[in-house]
């Protein structure tokens, strides 16, 4: 399967780099920024593991070493990983977290290509730090509070990802029922479908509006853990949905690999598991009901 550059890019742009302008020290600044910024270098981000994205999750661990710290754990799904240069590695630091820069050639790192259901374009690998050494510098200015702005504009983008896709299976779907046809007719006259398209349809934009209205909040620098968990849960949902009416849509051909419902509707299921899963996005937005 070939790497997507758009799809790879994208999150080097929305989530990883943005956290290495802000909170990179000077020395991997200059060594990782401008190569970032004009494209010359990847970076990923990676924080999920198998238990989950919360502080509490992190098995990964970083300890203090003479060099500077020693990085021990595994993180799953890193987008862009099969293209990046280099990983901004989320750890657990005693109470805190912290996020460290390690390069693709770092000692005791290993990257495996894992065989996914959907995404498959999108460069997504686990790592393996076994005793991988990094320089205090390597180290981002922040803890927890810089990741959890992270993960938020994660799950911007992956909102956005399944907006995206939901639109375009609303339209193959409605495209082809206007060609199939059924007793003497487009199955697109029929009410049933014309209800169930009309719904995705619904679902699909106020995921988008929803989607809208949080990366709007980000950018205000206001608080979005619930916000952005929103957009992302309904989203997903909304594109899954939407995928999957349009795969019916196409009756046996929607499972047929030259019309492309059948992947899209792998990549939205795919989707849900991404930025630690609804899962985790709906405890985010549970805290803020019954705070």
């Amino acid at each position: 399967i070939a790497i997507d550059p758009q799809q790879t890019e994208l999150y080097h742009a929305v989530v990883a780099m943005p956290q290495l302008e802000r909170s990179a020290s000077e020395a991997v600044r200059q060594a990782w920024l401008e190569r970032c910024v004009v494209g010359e270098a990847l970076c990923a981000w990676a924080l999920m593991e198998s238990g989950g994205v919360a502080l509490g999750d992190l098995e990964t661990r970083a300890e203090r070493s003479p060099e500077g710290w020693v990085l021990n754990g595994a993180k799953r799904l890193v987008a862009c990983g099969e293209l990046a240069d280099v990983f901004l590695v989320v750890a657990r630091c005693g109470d805190d977290a912290g996020t460290f820069v390690v390069t693709r050639e770092a000692a005791g790192l290993s990257v495996d290509a894992p065989s996914l259901l959907g995404l498959r374009s999108g460069g997504l690998v686990d790592l393996s730090l076994n005793d991988v050494v990094v320089t205090e510098d390597a180290r981002l200015h922040g803890g927890w509070s810089e990741v959890e702005a992270a993960l938020d504009r994660s799950r911007i983008a992956l909102g956005a990802i399944a907006f995206g896709l939901g639109s375009r299976a609303n339209e193959c779907a409605a495209s082809y029922a206007l060609e199939r046809k059924q007793f003497g007719q487009p199955i697109a006259r029929f009410q049933a479908i014309q209800n169930r398209l009309a719904d995705a349809e619904v679902a699909v934009q106020a995921g988008g509006a929803l989607v809208e209205w949080a990366a709007s909040e980000h950018e205000k620098g206001r608080t979005q853990g619930a916000g952005a968990s929103k957009a992302f849960v309904h989203a997903a949902k909304a594109a899954f949905e939407a995928a999957d009416h349009a795969i019916q849509v196409h009756g046996g051909y929607g499972y047929v690999r030259e019309y492309q419902v059948e992947r899209m509707w792998r990549d939205a299921r795919t989707l849900a598991a991404m930025a630690g899963g609804a899962t985790s996005a709906k405890d985010a937005i549970s805290a803020t009901i019954f705070a």
